[in-house]
């Protein structure tokens, strides 16, 4: 900016010719100076309006014997910021203010250029030739352009940068979100090979419960039938008979609503039915007729059963200490018909249920019933199910079921 106020100002002095200043001139040189200083102080606006400065300073230098400095610095902005065609026409308005400014200096009488100099050892000046005024032309138009092609390209390379990162950014977010559906797509796979399974795993037991309803019930049904009928015809002098026959029918009748609570269970394993089936039947205080039972079948027991605040013990936990002594029992009838069972039975909050159920090993074989060793199996598995732990196994020449279960246990006992 002072560069050019003060090319301008010299201008203007030059552009004065002899000491005497008329009227008409001294006003033409307040303005020629106005315009300097108005087109010097426009130069700090350049960035933002650059085309009106360039406009501005070129014409300054066309109307009034000022120079091109301050149209030369707008026009590099112009370069750097605006259209390449506004950027031509601007560029040949800079040149021909730039070309006239310089030959209005070239026409000039010697001692009022600005371009002049005195030769050594002589006090007459001299002007500048015509090719140093071209060179300057050229010098001018050609520094001003190069700097603003420099910042246009600096610009672009900045803008091009920001938009690269924006895209970058762009393109994370996409594949973020890629991944994120993905994941969720996985889940929803996840999610219907769940179902499919679990579909699966339902008609499963549909199946099974067709099948055990069928064969099952209809053979039970007969028992307690044919049982019933066997009771009612045994003779009353023959008791034995008749007891015998009664066990059969309880046990054929509650067989039966064992087999319908499966079959509910296996039919909706997760509803009422199953809530229900938990309920039924094998709790502690249907242990005595278990054992009396298991008595009238001819089976001889001796029995220690003692248990502290029973009423606490976790419905899980009882229902399988029911169903472990059930399952041992069967075992006894199976396999060692006859034997004398002995059963130690109690526990208490701080210490658990303990169950010991022993019966001597037959010395010969004798007839057995069919048997694939699924109730052991079962006994050791409903025991982990709950947390505890199960030995079953041969000791000392006798069968002996050790069961130890918790007195609460959040784990759900299944039949």
């Amino acid at each position: 900016m002072c560069i050019a106020f003060a090319g301008s100002a010299a201008g203007t002095l030059d552009g004065v010719d002899g000491p005497e200043i008329s009227d008409v001139v001294f006003v033409w040189l307040l303005i020629g100076w106005a315009s300097a200083v108005g087109i010097a102080t426009m130069l700090v606006f350049r960035r933002r309006y650059p085309v009106a400065v360039c406009l501005i300073a070129c014409g300054g230098a066309l109307l009034f014997p000022l120079d091109a400095i301050g149209a030369l610095v707008a026009l590099s902005w112009v370069v750097s910021s605006r259209p390449v065609r506004v950027g031509w026409l601007l560029g040949a308005l800079t040149a021909l203010a730039t070309i006239v400014s310089l030959t209005r200096d070239a026409l000039r009488p010697v001692e009022g250029r600005i371009f002049s100099f005195t030769a050594t050892g002589s006090t007459e000046a001299v002007g500048a030739p015509a090719w140093v005024y071209v060179l300057l032309a050229a010098a001018g138009l050609a520094l001003s352009v190069s700097v603003g092609w420099a910042r246009r390209a600096h610009y672009q390379v900045g803008r091009f940068r920001g938009e690269a990162q924006r895209h970058e950014v762009v393109a994370e977010h996409l594949r973020d979100e890629v991944a994120r559906k993905d994941v969720v797509t996985e889940e929803l796979r996840d999610e219907v090979t769940r179902q499919q399974e679990e579909v699966a795993r339902q008609q499963e037991r549909q199946l099974i419960a067709r099948e055990v309803h069928d064969t099952l019930a209809h053979s039970l049904s007969l028992v307690s039938l044919h049982s019933g009928v066997l009771e009612v015809s045994v003779p009353e002098e023959d008791g034995q008979l008749r007891d015998a026959a009664k066990v059969v029918r309880e046990n054929a009748h509650r067989s039966l609503e064992d087999l319908r609570d499966l079959i509910e269970i296996l039919r909706d394993p997760d509803g009422l039915a199953h809530r229900q089936a938990q309920r039924a039947g094998g709790t502690l205080s249907d242990l005595p007729a278990l054992l009396a039972t298991t008595r009238a079948a001819g089976t001889r027991l001796v029995a220690t059963v003692v248990f502290d605040d029973a009423s606490s013990i976790s419905p899980h936990v009882a229902r399988a200490t029911y169903r472990i002594l059930q399952e041992s029992l069967t075992n006894v009838h199976k396999h060692a018909p006859g034997s004398e069972v002995l059963i130690d039975l109690g526990g208490d909050p701080a210490s658990g249920v303990s169950l010991r159920v022993t019966n001597p090993i037959p010395g010969s074989p004798g007839p057995r019933a069919p048997g694939s060793r699924a109730g052991i199996t079962g006994i050791a598995e409903r025991a982990k199910l709950l947390g505890g732990l199960a030995t079953l196994g041969p000791q000392e020449g006798c069968f002996v079921v050790d069961v130890w279960l918790p007195w609460v246990s959040d784990a759900v006992d299944v039949d």
